[in-house]
């Protein structure tokens, strides 16, 4: 009979059913099988998956199950704790063992009596482990190694200054038969002196290049991975590994050497391999050239930051173009890559002693890396100082023993990314509707790899209807957890579906909501989680919002004329020039976000006139320039002017145009230095408010009208209201208080959940270090139907949901007066003008959606349903 389980059961299995699913996502099999008497495996299984997955539990008639089915394109699980039950399906399962890619067996009968049973029924035993008093050994075709033709392996490994450990790097290698490529980045101690012995000493078998062509103060970390991934030498070799000096890689199997190891996984039709990371820190000082790393470095963690959960770094010689660089060398990119589903393990040693570890940092990575930080990499020392203590102490780490020990205690970290539980862990959850939109989203999740803080998963929550319209980002992000929604769920609903989720884990501390058209700076998530940390009141913590690109201030002077002076009219407006907006621009920049300050009179269709004088807000571009920048204006002159000039001026910088009769673009050269001496940000959102007529705004940024960034905002404050296009939740509070009402669709949810919070006693603060460059595409324009339609339907049941009578009141006569004015301007044109009778139908449809729910917004109110 098949139990349901307890909660205290489902923390006992479910690493192991978060394994399972884990196996079976990394070979993309179309089914999960549990077969178990001891609990009901589908159920307690999490939902959430990255593939079409299908989950089923067969128990008695297992045999009848796997002799219908296509067993290669499944993962079994079996968990039997009665030796007579697991002995039966053990010699039911021999006939398949050697077909089902992977199997999972689980037990609590006692380590002996359990190995007995694995090798009575020809189990192999390579993978074997315990959890929780559960023993368990991974099983299957892609476990079993068997001889095979042995293919050509090619470490390429990049080296600097790493005398005391190259040669025993080097001599690892040449034992696991692997060649090497050494590609040294004129190391200034004996490090290329040593590699010249080794490859004398073995002719054919070690090569060694320096790079680049003379010796340079900075370290051009792509163009060495470029070299890695397209040298001539590689044509030679059947695989290629990406190494690093400081590392020991080892097969999983660990009576075979790392050729044996790839040939057999290059067997099963797989092209890459992914590693685990250990680092292995210097719990004493003393190491030398004459030390082996395996044996003085006794202690270790798991490799937390986000460059370390992305190791493929050994691919199959396809005789095509492969990309080593786009994550800075932490994967491989290829078309067609399938990667083997268990890890090999890599032993990193990076800072060996106080002196090496010194002089690494502050006088060979930092001065050199600069190039390799702005894009990313090399950023895990930033925040190490030289006061900071080298040698750690050995309670906060792991001991490893030796290979078998770690294998029997660790095996579902070393062989996945199922690592043990860490504090302060993020879900971050970015969200996805336009097709447009990918490239964003693609740049947003690079920022977010790049956090100072590495304790995080990324999610995307994807709301198009197009299939399949999120497979560049899978390819390069495999590690993203990708929710596919059945229709577009808003961003309440879209949010939703993976908050369910992660809540449901207990694997996160905190949830963060991020929007796909941002970039987080490096610190970003660093600053939230310090500042909900600081008081157990804080449930939430916002972030500090800028318009994307910095900006500068041009303002202009020209002549005007009046069109009813000049009898062309009743227009008795001074006119400058039409202005095109979209038209007028900064060449670097592609960012078409721009702030009309003063002298506009509105958009005309794609321009504005102005006036005499006028200023306007220009974005420059998110890259620095070493030369000048150049403007283009796109203006039209009017013919009622004569001899028409326009003179601008940025700060002291002043030029005078003339301007031809009708639409001309004019390319203006602005200095650099007037660019830098005058460029500043614009805020977009420092917390949000609500005005007394119950609508939310940006503070910072109100009524759109973003205010330079001077500081005025720069300190810590609790904020009445957050923005939830970057915001961090703590766990806790979501599971006190509700997630998103799924009501509002959009506009309003966040404000509601902001309420909500506060109700419930807790604070909602600022963090001004958090800071978030906001691209701004938006979802819809103000005042579309799409607008109208749920600011209408959302703003009287956010009122009427979190505040009293009196306010309750307005609300729903505010709504009868917008129904009652759309009517009328409707009944002035007889029900015959498109525009009117749009608004009014758009309307309409918003008040029977509010009405339609009023007595469910009354249960949520008083807490009788939950709002989600």
């Amino acid at each position: 009979m098949i139990q349901k389980l307890t909660p205290e059961g489902r923390t006992k299995y479910a690493k192991l059913i978060d394994y399972a699913k884990f196996l079976s996502e990394a070979i993309n099999a179309k089914e999960l099988v549990f077969s178990t008497s001891n609990f009901d495996g589908v159920k307690e299984s999490l939902s959430y998956s990255r593939t079409d997955l299908h989950l089923q539990n067969v128990n008695t008639d297992l045999d009848k199950y796997l002799n219908n089915v296509k067993v290669d394109d499944l993962v079994l699980f079996i968990d039997e704790n009665s030796t007579k039950q697991l002995s039966e399906k053990l010699k039911l399962l021999s006939k398949y063992i050697d077909s089902v890619p992977l199997v999972l067996i689980s037990s609590n009968l006692s380590g002996q009596e359990f190995s007995a049973l694995l090798k009575e029924n020809n189990i192999n035993q390579d993978f074997v482990s315990s959890h929780n008093n559960i023993n368990f050994v991974l099983s299957g075709k892609y476990t079993r190694i068997k001889s095979v033709e042995k293919k050509k392996i090619l470490a390429a490994v990049s080296t600097f200054n790493d005398e005391d450990i190259i040669s025993q790097v080097l001599q690892h290698l040449l034992n696991q038969e692997v060649d090497v490529h050494v590609i040294d980045n004129w190391s200034t101690d004996n490090t290329a002196k040593f590699i010249e012995e080794f490859a004398k000493e073995n002719p054919n078998r070690i090569f060694i290049t320096k790079f680049p062509e003379k010796p340079s103060d900075k370290f051009m970390w792509k163009e060495t991975l470029n070299l890695k991934a397209t040298a001539n030498i590689n044509k030679d070799y059947d695989w290629i590994i990406h190494y690093d000096s400081d590392e020991i890689r080892i097969s999983p199997w660990l009576n075979s050497n790392i050729q044996d190891s790839i040939s057999f996984v290059d067997s099963l039709g797989f092209n890459a391999i992914d590693f685990t990371v250990l680092n292995f820190e210097a719990t004493r000082d003393g190491f030398s050239n004459s030390d082996n790393p395996e044996e003085f470095f006794s202690h270790f963690d798991f490799g937390r930051n986000a460059g370390h959960t992305l190791q493929i770094k050994a691919w199959k010689n396809l005789k095509q173009e492969v990309d080593l660089s786009f994550h800075f060398g932490h994967e491989v990119l290829f078309e067609g890559r399938k990667v083997y589903p268990l890890n090999f393990l890599l032993k990193h040693y990076p800072l060996r002693s106080s002196t090496q570890s010194k002089r690494k940092i502050f006088e060979e990575r930092k001065p050199r890396y600069n190039n390799a930080t702005e894009g990313g990499a090399h950023n895990h020392y930033n925040n190490i100082t030289e006061n900071s203590d080298f040698i750690k102490s050995e309670k906060d780490l792991f001991l490893y023993k030796n290979d078998t020990d770690f294998y029997k205690q660790f095996l579902i970290e070393a062989t996945t990314r199922i690592t043990t539980r860490q504090p302060d862990k993020a879900a971050v959850i970015l969200g996805f509707v336009r097709e447009q939109n990918e490239g964003l989203l693609i740049e947003a999740i690079k920022r977010v790899y790049e956090q100072s803080h590495r304790e995080f998963d990324i999610f995307v929550y994807d709301n198009s209807e197009k299939e399949n319209s999120l497979a560049l980002t899978k390819s390069l992000f495999p590690r993203v957890y990708i929710k596919k929604n059945v229709k577009n769920c808003g961003f309440a609903g879209g949010n939703n579906s993976v908050m369910r989720e992660v809540l449901k884990s207990g694997a996160y501390d905190y949830v963060v909501l991020l929007n796909d058209d941002t970039q987080v700076t490096q610190d970003w998530l660093k600053s939230l989680i310090e500042l909900a940390k600081e008081s157990k009141d804080y449930g939430a913590v916002t972030s500090k919002l800028l318009f994307y690109e910095p900006y500068v201030r041009l303002s202009a002077v020209t002549q005007t004329f009046n069109p009813k002076e000049v009898g062309i009219g009743e227009d008795t407006r001074n006119l400058g020039i039409k202005f095109y907006l979209g038209e007028c621009r900064f060449e670097h920049t592609h960012y078409i976000k721009k702030f009309m300050r003063e002298g506009f009179y509105g958009m005309e269709g794609d321009y504005s006139w102005t006036d005499k004088t006028f200023v306007i807000d220009l974005p420059i571009g998110s890259v620095k320039l070493d030369k000048d920048y150049e403007l283009v204006l796109s203006i039209e002159s009017p013919e009622q002017i004569e001899n028409h000039t326009i003179k601008i001026s940025i700060g002291d910088f002043k030029q005078s145009l003339e301007l031809k009769t009708g639409k001309k673009n004019y390319l203006v050269n602005i200095p650099r230095e007037v660019i830098e001496e005058h460029k500043f940000d614009l805020i977009q959102n420092a917390s949000s408010g609500i005005t007394a007529q119950f609508n939310g705004y940006d503070i910072g940024s109100l009524n759109g009208n973003a205010e330079i960034d001077k500081g005025q905002y720069d300190h810590i404050k609790e904020a009445e209201m957050i923005c939830g296009g970057a915001v961090l939740f703590k766990a806790e509070t979501l599971q006190n208080v509700g997630i998103f009402d799924e009501y509002f669709f959009v506009y309003y949810e966040d404000s509601d959940l902001s309420l909500r919070i506060r109700h419930a006693g807790y604070k909602l603060m600022y963090q001004p270090k958090a800071v978030v460059r906001h691209i701004h595409a938006g979802s819809s324009t103000e005042y579309s139907p799409l607008f109208t339609y749920h600011v209408w339907k959302n703003k009287p049941a956010f009122v009427i949901k979190n505040f009293g009578i009196r306010p309750s009141l307005y609300a729903l006569a505010e709504l009868t007066k917008i129904e009652l004015r759309e009517l009328k301007d409707a009944l002035r044109f007889k029900l015959r003008n498109g525009y009117h009778n749009s608004r009014l139908k758009v309307i309409l449809k918003s008040s029977v959606t509010f009405y339609r729910n009023l007595p469910v917004i009354l249960l949520k109110k008083f807490n009788v349903i939950k709002s989600v």
